[in-house]
């Protein structure tokens, strides 16, 4: 033709209508495929017409019709059965459904068709991501999914892993065996219980056939290809599938318990999804953050949708802190798990500290800003001592600035309150030097030990809950597994670390309070039930009071049993304490190294005091006055070495008023009150006289320092009246004998240094004040360091007594050595 006379002939390329063709007839054709799948029976008929569904979905997806490959997908999803008609009973469709399905082979060809199309071509999948995960959720109701998509991880099992669907163990009615409902069942063909029975019938042989054929079909489906291979989509249809999840995993106050466990497996795809795309995560995550907030602030108890949304939000967490430019976001996301309710965060301790270990032992070395380790430490706080979540988090991320600049002023604050706790000291009242077991002071960044001197700064955590002690423990060895690497500890997170760890020693204290006062409690309650009964044993019979024998001797047993769980509570607990103590050592001994390299308005003396070495030696102080002896023994040798180090010798005078004032006198303080000691023969008079002994070293050591105070006349009348009250407070003389011998030997030092001449007001005082409480002591000691022929001591002559062992008895070559 195209060589005639003739209209022109157009050559164009082979399929150029196609689209235009295929856009007029799919509707048409689909309908006639549908038909006649529905009706048809002939094999053949069936085949072709999958066929042709098959064929219809690749020309879709080449012209990349999304519209026309959705109705596709609704139709088969429609023919697979697995959509509930709303009309129908969900719970009784539900558990007919894996025998209906199996004995339906349309359905089951149906279900394979649609999951490889959806597989196959999942780029144009737009609406047709709800029918399919309506379907895969049924699937999941009716236990037909293979294992690996029921099987999750879990931060709390042993293995690793747990699985969604729990089974239910129905306890069977105890049937009664007796002669009249023998008779019963003779007469009236069977007993109470069938019932029962009846409701949870075995399926006879062809349905559990039947329920086989189904599960081989699913399993062949191979969904869990499905989720893996979601990293390939393109956004558009990725995000179609996220908004399906998303809505899937909604919980209305009307739902059903298919539907919360339904709710619970689209968030565990949700979490598997977003894990699978986590190259591109930013471009979706506000939107899934978004979902974990709305779930976890709004939860009002623990339930395992709750207890699942925690663990996904740390399994993505732990994911994307491998990258380290997505650090600072997703820590800051974990922020929503301090907005929720204190008695939802409490109940989900544990799965948040294991989550947490997790996280830490992995991607320590990605956090590097200080208001990232600022959120990790404060969850470890609350989920690990159950302290009331900071308040400054359910605020802006201005106020975190804001908080941190402070906690830099924070220096300025402590100098003028250095002289607070000295004042209160020389008054009659005996205020608390320490905090009380049920109310906590602290700073706006430490946990203070004189309450006298911080009343300005109160601390953001009112008062501690019942911890978890899993999670207690596992707080810990976070806090030393960073602790004991170098390179995780430095000066954006050390001020944190240290309270953190001071936090930790709070809850340690108060649970062994606690345990003291249960005990108590416990010994009054079976003493009341003896009284009762040996009162009611006096009225019973002889068989009677064989029965009653016996229940004593199972309750003794209960009791011994009780009585081994508290001992190894209270080890562990004993173990906790002195892990912290080494802890805080550790930190103590580093600090110098870490802060090398200080702003220049501040001096490396202020910062080394104000931020390392006050904060720590508070925290070991707390732990000197526990009531048990292990611990109280430890942590008075950590505070001897860590004052005496070498390293403190750079301190200025003020800054050592400060170790007085904030550290050795609250602790002396504290030791004036009564504390339930059990070792009441080598117990608190023992601590007294190693604190006494250790307040007159350091006094001193560094004599010439406190000398060039105009406050030093403060701090010496402040020691006068520690000595008149250790004097006095016990019934033995170990304690009197020690404080005797220390006084002697600060006098005599500080005579060398002239404070004592003639006419001096502070000869007058220090007489006066002595005479009161050593009468004779003063002329006892000016008399032996008078004559000429002797020399005068030096603070480097002078040899402090010393305890040994148990006895801590001072010793008597002390004096000998002094004068000799």
């Amino acid at each position: 033709r195209s060589i005639t006379i003739g209209d022109k002939f157009f050559h164009v390329p082979t399929g150029s209508y196609n689209h235009d063709i295929f856009t007029l007839i799919w509707g048409q054709t689909m309908a006639a495929l549908s038909f006649v799948f529905e009706k048809s029976n002939y094999d053949l008929v069936i085949e072709k017409s999958i066929q042709g569904f098959n064929k219809c979905a690749r020309i879709a997806a080449y012209y990349y019709m999304s519209d026309v490959f959705d109705n596709l997908v609704i139709s088969l999803c429609k023919f697979t059965t697995l959509l509930n008609n709303r009309e129908i009973n969900d719970n009784l469709w539900i558990e007919n459904l894996p025998i209906q399905f199996g004995l339906n082979r349309k359905a089951r060809l149906a279900a394979t068709v649609v999951f490889n199309i959806a597989h196959v071509h999942g780029d144009i999948l737009r609406d047709g991501w709800k029918n399919i995960l309506e379907c895969i959720i049924h699937l999941y109701k009716a236990k037909l999914l293979p294992s690996v998509l029921v099987e999750v991880e879990d931060f709390l099992d042993p293995t690793g892993r747990t699985t969604l669907i729990k089974e239910q163990i129905t306890q069977t009615p105890k049937t009664d065996t007796g002669l009249f409902s023998s008779l019963a069942f003779l007469l009236g063909g069977g007993s109470s219980n069938d019932s029962t029975l009846s409701s949870g019938k075995q399926p006879t042989i062809e349905e559990q056939e039947a329920i086989k054929v189904a599960s081989s079909c699913i399993e062949e489906c191979h969904l869990e290809q499905l989720l893996q291979e979601t990293k390939f989509l393109i956004i558009d249809s990725l995000n179609e599938l996220l908004k399906a999840l998303i809505y899937g995993c909604q919980i209305f106050p009307d739902s059903q318990k298919l539907d919360q466990d339904a709710a619970v497996f689209c968030l565990e795809l949700l979490v598997k999804v977003v894990l699978q795309n986590r190259d591109r995560v930013t471009i979706f995550w506000p939107t899934v953050r978004h979902q974990f907030y709305s779930i976890l602030v709004n939860a009002n108890a623990k339930t395992f949708f709750i207890e699942r949304t925690c663990i996904g939000l740390l399994r993505i967490a732990g994911r994307l802190l491998r990258r380290e430019e997505l650090a600072s976001e997703v820590l800051n996301s974990l922020r929503m798990l301090l907005l929720m309710k204190p008695h939802v965060i409490y109940t989900l301790s544990s799965e948040i500290a294991y989550g947490l270990h997790e996280l830490v032992r992995t991607n320590a070395a990605n956090i590097h800003k200080s208001d990232d380790w600022f959120i990790l430490f404060s969850l470890l706080e609350v989920v690990g001592a159950a302290v009331h979540p900071p308040p400054i988090l359910q605020s802006t991320t201005e106020n975190l600035s804001l908080n941190k600049h402070v906690h830099q002023n924070y220096s300025t604050t402590n100098a003028e309150s250095d002289t607070e706790c000295s004042d209160c000291l020389t008054t009659s009242t005996i205020d608390k030097g320490y905090l009380s077991d049920s109310e906590i002071y602290r700073r706006s960044d430490y946990i203070v030990v004189s309450h006298n001197d911080f009343d300005t700064f109160r601390n953001q955590y009112d008062q501690f809950s019942r911890h978890d002690r899993r999670a207690l423990n596992k707080s810990c060895e976070i806090l030393s597994f960073l602790i004991h690497d170098a390179a995780y500890v430095t000066q954006e997170n050390f001020e944190y670390c240290i309270h953190c760890i001071r936090t930790f020693i709070e809850a340690t204290v108060i649970q062994q309070s606690d345990k003291q006062t249960s005990k108590l409690t416990t010994n009054n309650n079976r003493n009341i039930k003896q009284i009762r009964k040996v009162t009611s044993s006096n009225s019973l019979n002889n068989e009677n009071f064989n029965e009653q024998t016996n229940n004593q001797i199972k309750q003794s047993r209960s009791d011994y049993d009780d009585d081994d769980m508290q001992q190894s509570i209270k080890q562990e607990y004993q173990s906790l304490a002195l892990q912290l103590l080494d802890l805080m050592h550790t930190l103590h001994m580093r600090a110098a190294q870490i802060y090398k390299q200080i702003p220049i308005d501040q001096t490396i003396s202020n910062a080394l005091w104000y931020k390392c070495w006050c904060p720590i030696l508070q925290g070991i102080t707390r732990l000197c006055c526990d009531s048990r002896r292990a611990v109280r023994s430890s942590a008075l040798g950590y505070l001897q070495r860590c004052v005496l180090l070498p390293e403190l010798h750079i301190l200025s005078p003020i800054e050592w008023e400060s170790v007085f004032d904030k550290v050795l006198f609250p602790l002396l303080l504290k030791l004036l009150e009564t504390i339930n000691i059990n070792d009441h023969i080598y117990g608190i008079e023992e601590t007294r006289v190693r604190v006494s002994q250790l307040l007159c070293r350091i006094f001193l050591q560094h004599l010439t320092p406190l000398l060039t105070l105009p406050t030093f006349t403060k701090i010496w009348l402040t020691i006068l009246d520690f000595m008149d009250k250790y004097s006095k407070i016990d019934q033995t003389d170990m304690l009197r004998e020690s404080v005797r011998e220390s006084l002697k030997n600060m006098l005599l030092v500080m005579n060398t240094t002239g404070l004592f001449d003639d006419n001096q007001p502070l000869t007058v005082i220090t007489k006066d004040r002595i005479h009161n409480f050593f009468p004779g002591l003063w002329e006892e000691v000016f008399k032996i360091s008078t004559p000429p022929q002797v020399p005068s001591p030096t603070v480097e002559s002078v040899v402090l007594p010393t305890t040994s062992g148990d006895s801590n008895t001072p010793s008597n070559e002390s004096t000998t050595s002094l004068v000799s």
